[in-house]
């Protein structure tokens, strides 16, 4: 079997969570020695992506030559885990610390880990994420309120209703540009029949409060109809 060969099998052992030819292949040495960091480690990203959580620690566990950057590609394996709503996986991302420490905010994006759980409705994952203080906090405004717009397209209620109970200096800014987004987001959770998130934006107060007479009242026209 050529190099290349034992790559795409490590790979698809990886990706399908095969740990036993995973293992065998890394038992392999000399000029056979399987090279982990193909790809960027791609073998570590399409464990995390399958959420395979014993191929993912027994990459982990890796040492010396073989120690697997957790970060590369952008940081590309924490964004999978989240894309692909893998909670144990993120768990086991977070715990890493030192040289190793993921960094939350810097995924192929500004916070794109936390929007990427938001549009996909990983509320478990949300909530883990929320939960992180001090230089980890998630900066839940990024891209100008993308994780609650993304959600709310999407219909995940629970997660959008978790991130408009957000308070103080998280909590969420509807007025933040011209076009009215929040404004049409009620239009939308009305005709797609969301009730907990018309609720939602109907309960918040003061200057960020929902402008219910958009647009000639059509939001409650829409509900009407």
């Amino acid at each position: 079997m050529c190099t290349w060969e034992r790559r795409l099998l490590f790979r698809g052992a990886c990706r399908g969570g095969h740990l036993g030819v995973a293992l065998e292949l890394l038992a392999l040495t000399g000029a056979r020695a399987m090279d982990v960091h193909a790809g960027q480690e791609s073998a570590f990203h399409l464990a995390c992506a399958g959420g395979h959580l014993d191929v993912v620690r027994e990459l982990l566990s890796l040492t010396g030559h073989r120690r697997v950057d957790v970060n590369a590609a952008g940081g590309r394996a924490f964004l999978n885990v989240h894309r692909n709503g893998h909670l144990l996986e993120v768990r086991e991302l977070l715990k890493l610390t030192g040289d190793r420490a993921v960094d939350v905010h810097a995924t192929a994006g500004d916070e794109a880990a936390f929007l990427v759980a938001c549009a996909n409705g990983h509320l478990s994952i949300v909530r883990g994420l929320l939960s992180l203080t001090g230089s980890r906090e998630v900066d839940v405004h990024a891209e100008r309120e993308e994780g609650l717009l993304a959600a709310r397209h999407g219909g995940h209620t629970e997660v959008v209703c978790e991130l408009l109970a957000l308070t103080g200096h998280r909590a969420a800014d509807v007025n933040y540009d011209q076009h009215n987004y929040f404004d049409q987001g009620l239009l939308e959770a009305c005709s797609e029949g969301h009730f907990q998130i018309v609720l939602q934006l109907l309960a918040i107060t003061g200057e960020n409060r929902v402008d219910v007479n958009f647009d000639r009242e059509v939001a409650f026209r829409t509900a009407c109809a």
